[in-house]
C-alpha cells in the first residue's frame, strides 16, 4: 500500500528526502512534478531528482505512470548510452520520485531557441536519438512525447552526445519486457500537438511509427528552425497535421541540401506503408541527405553494458 499522498508539501533547500537525498535547489517546474539537484547523503555525488507535484485530486493512473517511467528509464537506461537513465526511485511523504545523473547541458530545445543549428551536428543528433529509439522499440517501449524538449545535450569527458529523456507518457507495446498497470482509454490524444503522427492526432492505436513521425519533426526542426507543422491554435496543428500541410525544406532555405525535400516527403506520407519503418532507416537516410557520409554501425540495442559501443561525439574535430 502507497503512503497517503501529501498535497501541500513543500519541498525546501537542505531539506533530507527519504533519509538518503540533500536538496540543493529547484531546477525546473511543471504541471505535474518538479525536478530538483540533490545530493546524495553518503556519497557527496549530485544528481536530479523529478518529483511529482502536489496537486490535488492526483490520480491512481498518474501514479502508475510515474511509476512506469521509473522502470523504463532504469531498464532503458542500462541498454543505450543515449538515453538517460533512472538510478533510484522512492516517495517523501507520498510524494513518488526518481533520481538521475544531473545533466549540466542544454536541452536541444534550448539550443534550437536559437535557430536551425548545422546540418552535421543535426544528423549526429538525429543518430544519436535514432539509436535511443531502437533500443526502446526493441523492449516494446513508445516514448510518445520525442521533442526537442526531451533531448539533452550531455557533456562527458569532453565529448557531446544527444540523450533522450522522460518517457513520462511512454506506451508498452505487445512483447514489451516492463510491465504496464494502467491503460490509455481508446480516444485519448497523448502527446506534443506539433510532433504527433496522423494515428495519434485521430486518436487511433499507436505503434513505433508514432516515434519515428516525431523524430522527423526534430530532424526538421533542427535543419529548418521551425516546426514542421505548425498554428495558432492545437485544432489547426492537427489539421496540418492530418493533410500533411509542411514546406519542403528547400522553401524555407535555399541553402539546404535538396535531397532533405524528399526524405521529408517520404517522412511525413501519410499512408505508414509509404514511411520510414524504424527510427535507424530514417536516421541514416537523414544523415545521408546532410551530406554527412560518416554513418558508423555500432550495435543500435545493447544486453549488457559490456557489449556498449564506443558513444559519437557530436562535435568531431
Amino acid at each position: 500500500m502507497r503512503p497517503p499522498f501529501d498535497h501541500e508539501l513543500h519541498l525546501d533547500p537542505g531539506e533530507v528526502i527519504n533519509g538518503r537525498y540533500a536538496a540543493i535547489r529547484r531546477i525546473a517546474r511543471g504541471g505535474m512534478g518538479e525536478v530538483w539537484a540533490v545530493r546524495h547523503c553518503a556519497l557527496n555525488e549530485d544528481f536530479a531528482m523529478k518529483m511529482l507535484a502536489p496537486v490535488y485530486g492526483i490520480g491512481e493512473d498518474t501514479l502508475s505512470r510515474f511509476e512506469l517511467e521509473a522502470r523504463v528509464g532504469a531498464s532503458l537506461g542500462n541498454k543505450s548510452h543515449y538515453i538517460v537513465p533512472v538510478i533510484d526511485h522512492g516517495a517523501h511523504h507520498g510524494r513518488p520520485y526518481l533520481v538521475m545523473p544531473l545533466i549540466h547541458g542544454p536541452s536541444l530545445e534550448e539550443k534550437l531557441s536559437k535557430g536551425p543549428i548545422p546540418v552535421v551536428m543535426a544528423a549526429r543528433v538525429v543518430r544519436h536519438v535514432g539509436r535511443a529509439l531502437t533500443a526502446a522499440h526493441h523492449d516494446g517501449v513508445l516514448h510518445r512525447d520525442l521533442k526537442p524538449g526531451n533531448v539533452l545535450l550531455v557533456q562527458e569527458d569532453e565529448r557531446w552526445f544527444a540523450k533522450v529523456t522522460d518517457f513520462g507518457i511512454a506506451k508498452l507495446g505487445r512483447g514489451a519486457l516492463i510491465s504496464q498497470h494502467h491503460s490509455t482509454v481508446a480516444g485519448t490524444l497523448i502527446g506534443t500537438p506539433v510532433n504527433m503522427s496522423p494515428e495519434q492526432a485521430n486518436g487511433e492505436e499507436v505503434d513505433e511509427h508514432c516515434d519515428i513521425w516525431a523524430l522527423a519533426c526534430l530532424a526538421y526542426r533542427c535543419v529548418v528552425g521551425t516546426d514542421p507543422f505548425h498554428g495558432r491554435t492545437a485544432l489547426e496543428i492537427l489539421s496540418k497535421v492530418c493533410a500533411s500541410a509542411y514546406e519542403p525544406p528547400t522553401t524555407v532555405d535555399v541553402g539546404l541540401p535538396p535531397a532533405l525535400d524528399a526524405l521529408f516527403a517520404r517522412a511525413f506520407a501519410r499512408d505508414i506503408p509509404d514511411r520510414f519503418h524504424n527510427a535507424k532507416s530514417f536516421a541514416d537516410a537523414f544523415t545521408l541527405a546532410c551530406g554527412d557520409e560518416s554513418i558508423s554501425s555500432p550495435p543500435e540495442v545493447r544486453n549488457t553494458p559490456a557489449s556498449m559501443a564506443p558513444p559519437e561525439d557530436l562535435h568531431p574535430e
